[in-house]
């Protein structure tokens, strides 16, 4: 019989995986390590790791262990919120492996880790919009060591980022933009409560430091178009790069 522990085991794996304990592509440790670890039986190991492969966290691989997956698609497709507050707050941080678009657009190798930080934008309780940064390795670890902020760390409570990077003493020079509209897809819908193949504006960004390194690669996707004051200012501003729903 399985025991009823194999949510809380999934669970506490999962938030694990979310935090960045487990990179994607890495392993979870063997089912072995994990019984000694929960003091639990083999079945409900087995049970909580089939709930996180369930989940889209995991795959399991014959012969091969427990394959933790790329959440990189997650926060434009299944993060919920909990918080119904207006404003921007962030709902997911952590290290993870970016898609070879994000790679090209910092100048790095696809296996390069990157950390990845995602908010969600409420206007009257309402999300109106996700905020999905990515910066390199190399400028998270310079703004840990000259003012002590993980920004791999959902905690860390800064929202503009490149104000943030201006502090680590990170000089912000030009910044390539790309703004479209499409269609949300069907994740966006279902996320942000819009009917169907609803337009959403989606800008692309790519900041660079004085040296011409990319140092920040963001995407927005929102309901509302993107204000000339948002795609004027390099770091954005809280009050001005969304636009209230009507």
């Amino acid at each position: 019989m399985v025991d009823r522990k194999y949510k809380v085991i999934a669970e506490e794996l999962a938030d694990a995986i979310r935090c960045g304990d487990h990179l994607p592509g890495s392993r979870l440790p063997p089912i072995s390590a994990l019984i000694e670890r929960f003091g639990v039986a083999r079945e409900t190991i087995r049970a909580a790791l089939n709930l996180l492969a369930r989940d889209g966290l995991v795959e399991i691989r014959q012969g091969h262990g427990t394959v933790v997956l790329n959440p990189s698609c997650l926060p434009l497709q299944a993060i919920a919120e909990p918080r119904v507050g207006d404003g921007t707050s962030t709902v997911l941080a952590g290290w993870a492996y970016p898609t070879g678009e994000i790679a090209g657009r910092l100048r790095v190798k696809a296996e390069a880790p990157l950390v990845q930080r995602v908010q969600h934008k409420r206007v009257r309780g309402r999300l109106v919009g996700i905020h999905e940064h990515w910066l390199p390795e190399r400028v998270a670890n310079h703004v840990h060591r000259v003012i002590g902020l993980d920004l791999a760390d959902r905690a860390t409570p800064h929202m503009d980022v490149l104000g943030l990077l201006r502090q680590a003493g990170i000089g912000l020079t030009v910044t390539n933009l790309d703004v479209s509209a499409r269609a949300a897809s069907d994740a966006e819908a279902k996320l942000m409560d819009l009917d169907p193949q609803t337009p959403v504006c989606v800008m692309r960004r790519v900041a660079y430091d004085t040296a011409g390194n990319p140092v920040e690669a963001r995407t927005t996707v929102c309901v509302e178009p993107i204000s000339v004051v948002a795609l004027a200012e390099p770091a954005y501003h809280h009050s001005a790069d969304w636009a209230a729903p009507r």
